[in-house]
């Protein structure tokens, strides 16, 4: 049953008030806690995992800004728990944010940027915005598709015919 899931959500919930309390709530060491606890909390308690994310997220917005590493992998987290939740439009918009941030701060064509572009054009195809999805599923500046499985997704669904 969820006796192992429950341990493991009652133990982050111990690690983190103990860090919180050693080191305050914005310290490195307690905002992964903080992330710890919202892992274990996925699928189960989506609501209380997303707002730990967005408490992370606000927390290292004001401390390194948006275009940092730390927050965009937080925001990205953030993204990744709103698919898996199933709010597709909250992941999409949480993805596009995450994309501005990524190209601005490691460029178009990092591999992290591109899983993003990927990820966010996938998404967009499937609730039907297909002519936004294929425009994002390209490498920057050519025609080249970015992965492997956005041209799967497309050749499943009839839109372009096999080469």
């Amino acid at each position: 049953g969820h006796g192992k899931i429950d341990e493991a959500e009652t133990l982050c919930r111990e690690v983190l008030a103990a860090y919180t309390e050693m080191n305050g709530d914005n310290h490195s060491e307690t905002l992964k806690a903080m992330i710890r606890l919202a892992e274990s909390l996925l699928g189960r308690k989506p609501d209380e995992a997303e707002q730990l994310i967005k408490d992370v997220l606000k927390i290292k917005i004001a401390q390194f800004g948006r275009t940092h590493h730390e927050t965009i992998g937080t925001a990205r987290d953030l993204a990744l728990a709103m698919e898996r939740h199933k709010k597709f439009d909250l992941a999409v918009k949480n993805y596009r944010k995450v994309l501005s941030a990524m190209i601005l701060a490691q460029g178009d064509r990092h591999p992290e940027t591109l899983w993003c572009r990927s990820r966010l054009s996938v998404l967009l195809f499937e609730r039907g915005k297909v002519e936004e999805a294929i425009e994002l599923g390209r490498y920057p500046e050519t025609s080249m598709p970015v992965l492997g499985d956005f041209i799967n997704a497309l050749q499943y669904s009839g839109q372009i015919e096999e080469a």
